[in-house]
């Protein structure tokens, strides 16, 4: 319902929760995903038709930590062959959790309870493209929550 609600009203957003893997694509605009288990995201081609203003938030919901650390509880993926997702920030406890590399990938990180290192319910990646390159941007309250790897 909300998806032809915000066409009238587009402050509403169209919210989608994630519990399997999903490929994007350019109908995905404008939406806000929850990821409440662990998925996979495939971004669109970001030089594909249509993709410039592309634009995506992804919102971590699932609540248990995990008990192994380092292990992505959510990983939001490129299409393309060279790590083209760039200008990643993920600002996070005192600000530590910041990267700025071109990457592959962008992982929501499990850790053990009470480790505070850890993506926790809240912490969110917005990703934008340009028609070129996808650019992320986010909070992690942990320090090491949010990463991006090649």
């Amino acid at each position: 319902m909300s998806e032809n609600l915000n066409k009238l009203y587009p402050y509403l957003r169209v919210l989608e929760d994630l519990s399997s893997d999903k490929t994007m694509d350019v109908y995905d605009t404008g939406k806000v995903f929850t990821l409440s288990s662990k998925v996979t995201i495939t971004l669109p081609d970001p030089s594909g038709d249509n993709m410039a203003g592309w634009y995506a938030r992804f919102i971590y919901t699932e609540a248990s930590g995990g008990a192994t650390g380092g292990v992505f509880k959510a990983r939001i993926t490129s299409s393309a062959a060279a790590a083209d997702i760039v200008n990643l920030n993920f600002a996070g406890d005192g600000g530590n959790a910041v990267t700025n590399t071109a990457s592959q990938t962008v992982d929501f990180v499990s850790g053990a309870h009470g480790n505070t290192s850890h993506a926790m319910p809240g912490d969110f990646v917005d990703i934008l493209c340009d028609g070129n390159t996808h650019y992320a941007y986010g909070f992690c309250t942990g320090t090491l929550g949010v990463t991006g790897s090649s």
